[in-house]
């Protein structure tokens, strides 16, 4: 008897699946199909709670793709074709690839796929473009259903998605106020008289991102408004690394689509009261982004910069006039006694390091290099010559006429940036036997340093996966892409 791996998978949970595609009856099916070709099972995979687009992502799938490249492995027994695969993009094909690759063949109750055969390809791609079809014909069948019921006013999802101090009874499809509702009153009344989320939410024990959605919500004066929906696109699927949970990101309903309905007929909050806090919100989120703008420039090195006394992250005190980097070791009251640094000071340390000392080849040499083993996708390389050989191209095509002079000037500039990057990139300036030549290559990416604006300067140090080590007001180290270089 040849051996075969059953593989079973349900894309909800146990409570709510359909009879015909719930656990027992996808085994008491894989049986009978094993039986009838003389099969035997060595072992069952079961998936529970992932999507047909996400099967990927299982560690489960990933086992079984290991079972089949063994030689005793023959085949696999499913229920059907939609439990192996419900493609969303044409990445997931290499699910068939894989079948292919090992001369696995697929064990269906109405007969076996057999990858290697062209009849086996052809039925293959089509089942599976067919069980793809399958699943959006499902999520558009299931989205108008629910969108029918918001516009008649009623609630199709569970009640963890109900609005705090919201309830809902479905045999009566009536709204209603909870008794948490009278915390809700309460949080209307104290940001009219605070007009901050942080003591209000203190004070009524919830969290300040729940008071911000409990203040902007028009449900506690009757209304049940719907802006938002989840994107249908393929790639805002979202799942965990073990392809569990599904979600989509939410978007904004174009205007056409936005849902409004009175579902409540006595309002928890009075008009007048709402659109003072709605007033009051939008004044603080305008001093919000004058403060962003005023303030942004001094958080170049915010998530960068670590304490080298015990390793913790630096973080910025409030925006104020005077702002200071302190250990965030110290600041939870752990085993860390370093100082609280000035961010002029020390900001100022760090732009002489990164934009004059770091590039230099005489105070390299007298540096301390430690190479990490943190892999990097990084290639920095500049080819002088091919340069060069670009830049008289350029200046050919200028006098022939087949360049015009604005983009020739435009093909100079760039050029002779690149130039500029590439003296740096020479490793021949440097003592190879103390230094590694990819990360010379990669400290080009300084050699504008100090012309960058803000922006430019969090997108080099983002890039290059930089960590700023200091103490005391001096740089310590700098670590780029897992290589450390010690300076003191």
């Amino acid at each position: 008897m040849q051996k075969v791996v059953e593989l079973i998978r349900v894309s909800r949970n146990l409570d709510t699946l359909l009879t015909h595609f719930s656990l027992p009856t996808q085994r008491a099916t894989n049986r009978r199909t094993a039986q009838a070709h003389r099969l035997q099972i060595v072992r069952t995979i079961e998936l529970v709670n992932v999507s047909g687009a996400a099967i990927l992502k299982a560690p489960e799938m990933h086992a079984l793709l290991d079972l089949i490249r063994q030689p005793e492995i023959s085949g696999v027994v499913i229920y059907d074709f939609s439990r192996l695969m419900r493609p969303d993009s044409f990445t997931d094909y290499i699910l068939l690839q894989a079948f292919h690759d090992s001369n696995t063949i697929l064990y269906l109750p109405e007969g076996p796929v057999d990858f290697g055969t062209k009849d086996g390809r052809f039925m293959g791609a089509i089942r599976a473009a067919i069980a793809g079809l399958q699943r959006g014909d499902f999520v558009e069948r299931i989205w108008v259903a629910k969108e029918a019921q918001r516009k008649a006013g009623k609630h199709p999802g569970g009640e963890i998605t109900l609005p705090y101090g919201v309830g809902y009874d479905k045999i009566r499809s009536r709204w209603f106020y909870t008794p948490e509702a009278d915390k809700v009153k309460e949080a209307f009344r104290l940001f009219v008289l605070r007009q901050e989320y942080r003591p209000v939410a203190r004070t009524l024990g919830i969290t300040r991102s729940t008071l911000r959605y409990i203040l902007r919500n028009p449900i506690y004066v009757e209304w049940r408004v719907i802006d938002q929906r989840r994107d249908p696109s393929p790639s805002a699927l979202k799942t965990r690394n073990d392809g569990r949970q599904p979600c989509r990101v939410a978007i904004m309903r174009s205007p056409d689509e936005i849902i409004r309905v009175r579902v409540i007929d006595r309002p928890l909050v009075k008009k007048e009261i709402f659109d003072r806090v709605q007033e009051i919100i939008k004044l603080k989120k305008q001093r919000y982004w004058k403060a962003e703008a005023k303030f942004g420039n001094q958080r170049i090195f915010r998530g960068f910069l670590q304490c080298n006394e015990c390793g913790g992250r630096l973080s910025l005190t409030a925006a104020q006039p005077e702002m200071y980097y302190f250990c965030r070791n110290r600041g939870l009251r752990k085993t860390c006694d370093t100082r609280y640094q000035h961010r002029t000071r020390l900001e100022r340390e760090i732009n002489k390091l990164l934009g004059e000392r770091i590039t230099s080849p005489h105070f390299l040499k007298q540096v301390e290099f430690v190479a990490g083993s943190a892999p990097s996708n990084h290639n920095c390389a500049l080819d002088r010559g091919a340069l060069m050989q670009g830049r008289q191209e350029v200046l050919d095509s200028y006098v022939e006429g087949t360049m015009s002079r604005e983009e020739a000037v435009d093909r100079l500039e760039t050029i002779k940036h690149q130039l500029g990057q590439a003296v740096l990139a020479r490793p021949q300036n440097y003592d190879n036997d103390r230094f590694d030549k990819k990360l010379i290559q990669r400290l080009a990416a300084f050699a504008n340093w100090t012309r960058l604006g803000a922006r430019e300067k969090k997108r080099i140090l983002t890039s290059l996966e930089c960590t700023i080590h200091v103490q005391d007001y001096l740089v310590c180290a700098v670590s780029i892409c897992g290589d450390r270089i010690n300076f003191c």
